[in-house]
């Protein structure tokens, strides 16, 4: 397994999805509020929308590579995932 200095570029990747997701939720207001505002807000809008999208498949993904390569077991996985979920710490 890689150490924790290894896996730099994947700790910066997820700050940059963390600040994608404010991104697309400061946006989503202006994306719905359409016959309410000017059609220039309302591009901007779904342009920072668009932009910031690819966060939510980032996430899902960074998850997936930090458990690959581990020695578990699938009922041990979802054991210890269910328990985490269950009763949070």
């Amino acid at each position: 397994m890689s150490t924790r200095r290894d896996l730099i570029w994947i700790e910066n990747l997820r700050v940059w999805a963390m600040f994608m997701v404010v991104l697309v939720h400061c946006a989503t207001d202006y994306v719905f509020a359409y016959p309410n505002i000017a059609m220039d807000q309302w591009w901007a809008g779904n342009f920072y929308d668009a932009l910031g999208r690819w966060c939510v498949p980032n996430f899902l993904m960074i998850s997936g590579y930090l458990l690959l390569g581990r020695p578990l077991s699938v009922s041990d996985l979802f054991k210890k995932r269910l328990i985490k979920i269950l009763i949070p710490t």
